[in-house]
């Protein structure tokens, strides 16, 4: 009388002398880096970099493996990537703050110091920078006190060339400004407001310093359009006034 688990028990035996013959056929290697994949195909949920990185060996199409020194890799930021074409992401945003430092615009009234805040917007060709600041200068004559808080409203357009530890900008401001006078005297001498527009080329340097963190260094020669007054004769005008501006602030990532 034939046994009724006899097939089973010889499709068992087939199944396990075929695995036998396949462990066999295919070298421990092979299931270490190949074509892409991690070094076992149960563990799905880590990344092929992670464990590439943590096996220090780096993969190969023909399944060979070859070490690694890992103290020649380099991290690269965001926006080297964007300005590059690589990766997935077209632009990377960041914040930036700065204190910023300007020579004399008006006659007398000394240099402005203040601060800005904006964005920055990496895209590959260029990039973009809309922000807001503030200064104040101020002057003093025998009877008369005065201060000059000038109000920044402006976008700067910079093109971007990555070096191996810094970055230098190329580029060119437009905004507007408002500058409002306010006068402590014996006397009545109510607040002077003046608007403006300014054009400035710029040049800078940018220094990553953490992972998305990085600090900066800008100058621009400033040209502003600007009505403004002749103390010796009094009488108003309308035309352009130059000074020179020096920023330096950091920028974080987002």
């Amino acid at each position: 009388m034939a046994c009724p688990d006899r097939g089973r028990y010889q499709l068992n035996a087939r199944w396990s002398q075929s695995a036998s013959l396949y462990a066999q056929a295919v070298p421990t290697s092979a299931w270490a880096v190949r074509a892409g994949f991690a070094r076992s195909v149960t563990s799905k949920s880590e990344s092929w970099t992670e464990r590439l990185l943590q096996s220090g060996r780096p993969a190969e199409s023909s399944g060979s493996s070859l070490p690694m020194d890992e103290s020649r890799l380099e991290r690269t930021a965001f926006a080297r990537l964007v300005r590059k074409g690589g990766g997935v992401a077209t632009a990377v945003s960041s914040v930036e703050a700065e204190a910023r430092l300007r020579s004399s615009l008006l006659d007398g009234a000394g240099a402005c110091a203040g601060a800005a805040v904006g964005m920055a917007v990496a895209l590959r060709s260029v990039t973009l920078k809309p922000r807001v600041g503030w200064c104040r200068a101020g002057f003093s004559n025998p009877g008369i006190q005065a201060t000059v808080d000038q109000y920044d409203l402006e976008i700067s357009a910079t093109h971007v060339r990555d070096l191996r530890v810094v970055s230098i900008e190329l580029g060119i401001t437009v905004g507007g400004a408002m500058l409002v006078q306010r006068f402590r005297t014996q006397g009545i001498a109510p607040p002077r407001r003046t608007a403006a527009l300014q054009l400035s080329p710029t040049v800078g340097i940018v220094r990553d310093v953490a992972q998305r963190g990085y600090v900066f260094l800008v100058g621009s020669a400033s040209t502003y359009l600007l009505r403004g007054e002749d103390s010796a004769t009094s009488r108003s005008s309308f035309g352009p006034a130059f000074a020179v501006r020096l920023a330096m602030g950091a920028g974080v990532r987002l």
